[in-house]
């Protein structure tokens, strides 16, 4: 089991939410067909039209969920559900069933990333598919972009810091807001207090 963190599920606006598992390639065909393998049946939470996002009720009080990312380009998938057992059961049970990126792959991403772009697309990687509690080894990986010296790799860290929704990164977004040199890396910092304030992510 990779880390202690794997099927660790977290608050969410819908209950609990398992952590995301981030595709290698575009999922939403990997994920309808794992669907329908399954036969479980479309959740209206979704518009059924919605060709970048789609749920499917698992059982229970639980939903199987995918989504793309407009801003990353990135697709993942997750578990959803009221009761945190039962997520961490479905979680555990089918995790390893996808063709997605491991704890281990989204850490070693940044880490060996040779260009700015290849960081902010691995740094994007790492806050979609980062555990949905805090944890140290994704916290200290999360530190090499936000003291990258291209205000692009910064801007991109705080927006990072939105897909990972941890009340702890609320100290490392005052501190950009006051102090980063770039207006952009400020804004983004910016607008993501307010959307952690707007869905009640509060200081620890």
């Amino acid at each position: 089991m990779e880390f202690e963190t794997k099927g660790c599920a977290g608050m969410s606006q819908g209950g609990f939410r398992s952590r995301r598992l981030v595709f290698r390639r575009d999922g939403a065909e990997e994920a309808v067909r794992f669907s329908r393998s399954r036969e479980w049946p479309r959740s209206e939470l979704v518009d059924a039209s919605d060709e970048n996002a789609g749920a499917w009720e698992v059982g229970g009080s639980v939903t199987f969920h995918f989504a793309l990312d407009v801003a990353s380009g990135e697709s993942c998938c997750y578990f959803q559900g009221l009761v945190q057992e039962e997520v961490d059961r479905a979680f555990l049970e089918m995790c390893d069933l996808f063709d997605t990126w491991t704890l281990a792959e989204l850490i070693e991403g940044v880490r060996s990333a040779r260009s700015s772009g290849d960081l902010v697309a691995a740094v994007f990687r790492l806050g979609l598919g980062a555990p949905p509690v805090f944890t140290a080894r994704f916290y200290n990986t999360l530190c090499i972009t936000a003291d990258h010296k291209h205000p692009m790799v910064r801007a991109a860290t705080m927006r990072t810091i939105a897909y990972m929704e941890w009340p702890e990164l609320h100290e490392m977004l005052d501190v950009f807001v006051r102090t980063d040199p770039d207006e952009r890396v400020r804004r983004e910092a910016s607008l993501v207090i307010e959307a952690f304030e707007r869905v009640g992510i509060r200081r620890p």
